[in-house]
């Protein structure tokens, strides 16, 4: 069994935590995103790999942090980051967007109230006035939950990470983590002295 420091899990966090940088600083860049962000995991990757193998000696783990990492980790985050780079940009406070997500829907939204008003006269007027000023703050409100929804993503993707962790170490019960270095020397020092030793 691997331990949490060379877990898949334990990667995908990592990988997390270093790519979001590179997700907000190509946001209208998808392409050049791909490009970064392949090189960053795989350097990433890579490096957590080669201290697996140094030292834990643990060549299966090592390999499957090579593979899974590129193969499994980083389509799903790349297409997760660039919908999440989009909604931001949608997001962004620029003249279009002004024109699209705040005035044209409280002009229409006024329109709307006017024709309600002639219909359903009385104490509903000023509800029907009230409504469509709440249009001022959709982006807002589309912009927060889609940030709750891309971490909770991330965090699935996480999880998955850790359950293909756990599937690969089920199928392979025989794979043992090697002891070597300054790990095995621990321990042996532990462990107690036999009869033998001892006498």
């Amino acid at each position: 069994m691997a331990p949490a420091s060379f877990r898949l899990d334990t990667l995908a966090a990592n990988l997390i935590e270093r790519l979001e940088p590179v997700r907000r600083a190509y946001v209208d860049s998808p392409e050049a995103a791909r490009e970064v962000m392949l090189k960053t995991t795989e350097e990433i990757a890579d490096n957590v790999a080669r201290e697996c193998r140094a030292v834990m000696g643990d060549e299966v783990q090592a390999r499957r942090i090579e593979t899974e990492a590129v193969a499994t980790f980083l389509p799903r985050y790349v297409r997760l980051a660039i919908e999440q780079n989009r909604v931001e940009r949608w997001e962004a406070i620029t003249p279009l967007n002004v024109m699209m997500q705040r005035l044209i829907p409280l002009l229409l939204g006024l329109f709307g109230a006017g024709l309600m008003m002639r219909l359903v006269a009385g104490r509903w007027d000023l509800v029907f006035y009230v409504i469509p000023l709440l249009a001022l703050f959709w982006p807002e409100w589309i912009g927060a939950w889609a940030r709750r929804r891309y971490r909770a993503e991330l965090q699935e993707l996480a999880n998955d990470l850790g359950q293909l962790q756990d599937a690969d170490e089920r199928l392979s019960p025989g794979v043992e983590v090697a002891e070597v270095g300054p790990m095995k020397a621990e321990r042996a020092r532990r462990r107690p002295a036999s009869n033998h030793e001892k006498g």
